[in-house]
């Protein structure tokens, strides 16, 4: 990372210290997505959606993928690429394949990072949607033998609109008839031997498409949009595209549905 240090504490703050996770998260987005782009050699990239997946023994977000790394890497994995928190107590049932935290082991476990769903290019404003869309338009094509085009996160001084950033529901498709089968899989994964601490987070790790609760327990996916481009923004092929409602808002703005603002 590049620049102000202000994220690289967000990210490696000790879980004891949190005691709120929708705050914790929300002053992360606003820092990540506000003030800082990704570059990519010479081509500059707005973070325009982005969702939390952060497992610790007060939150056990047991569908977060395990890993232990220190704070603000580049984390791939199956479903997209994250920046990380900082791991702690990370012990892996496999040393080979690091896909399963050792059965127990998550009681103390800390691990996560934050998905990258969306980016704009800035030169010719172009909206990329999809955490693996992303990974293939920033991680595509490398000069063998040079890594300055590798992308990196720059932090940047600008003015920053507070009817730009929106948080909601994560987006999670699962079917209903099988979401009891696969919370046990993660909780596995997770090295939780004791499910019963599980069954508080099972809606929100599992909400579909749910209609906007501002009493919801977690609120972890955030969206950040010029207002100019909401009106012609294109997500017709995204399935899980933010949705933005037609009308034109008395303050000439358009609004998200199912997702409220977040106060800068």
């Amino acid at each position: 990372m590049s620049g102000d240090t202000t994220l690289e504490r967000l990210l490696s703050k000790s879980y004891q210290h949190i005691n709120d996770y929708n705050k914790y998260f929300a002053d992360i987005a606003k820092e990540l997505m506000c003030n800082h782009i990704i570059l990519k050699g010479d081509t500059e990239y707005d973070i325009v959606e982005i969702e939390f997946y952060l497992f610790t023994p007060k939150h056990q977000d047991v569908i977060t993928y395990p890993r232990a790394t220190p704070e603000g890497q580049w984390f791939f994995h199956q479903s997209g690429v994250d920046l990380t928190f900082k791991s702690e107590n990370v012990e892996f049932a496999d040393e080979e394949t690091h896909d399963t935290i050792k059965e127990g082991n998550g009681e103390t476990s800390v691990f996560g990072g934050i998905l990258i769903r969306g980016i704009r290019r800035w030169r010719d404003k172009k909206y990329i949607w999809g955490p693996l869309k992303c990974v293939n338009e920033l991680w595509d094509v490398f000069d063998a033998f040079s890594s300055n085009a590798y992308p990196i996160l720059q932090h940047i001084k600008r003015e920053v609109n507070p009817n730009n950033l929106w948080r909601g529901k994560r987006w999670i498709k699962v079917k209903e008839s099988v979401r009891g089968k696969r919370v046990q899989e993660w909780s596995k994964r997770a090295g939780i031997s004791d499910f019963k601490g599980v069954e508080q987070y099972i809606n929100d790790v599992l909400n579909v498409q749910d209609t906007h609760n501002e009493d919801a327990k977690y609120l972890y996916r955030y969206v950040y949009l010029h207002e100019d481009d909401l009106k012609d923004i294109k997500t017709a092929d995204y399935i899980a595209r933010p949705k933005v409602k037609d009308t034109l808002m008395s303050d000439n703005t358009y609004t998200f549905a199912e997702m409220s603002k977040v106060r800068l």
